[in-house]
């Protein structure tokens, strides 16, 4: 267990978090934490990151190109089923 003093930071209150304690949660400076109260217990938590709408098409497109004959021998595949041979 750590013990910790609340520290006045402008107009709010802030807690610094050790090193370690960052670093074993894979957190790095700037980036955003979810807050959410659980009774009396405040949790910090890594905002999980998505990827944008462009990295998401960009890799999308490299895998279909990456296996395309792949993509395309599962269509054939699937046209053959749906006519049941």
């Amino acid at each position: 267990m750590l013990v910790k003093k609340l520290t006045r930071i402008g107009n709010s209150i802030g807690l610094l978090l050790p090193r370690d304690l960052v670093q074993a949660v894979d957190l790095k400076e700037g980036e955003e934490v979810i807050l959410t109260v659980h009774g009396r217990r405040i949790v910090v938590e890594a905002r999980t990151r998505f990827a944008s709408n462009e990295e998401f098409a960009s890799a999308s497109e490299a895998v279909l190109d990456r296996h395309a004959e792949a993509f395309r021998l599962m269509a054939e595949y699937d046209r053959k089923g749906s006519r049941g041979g």
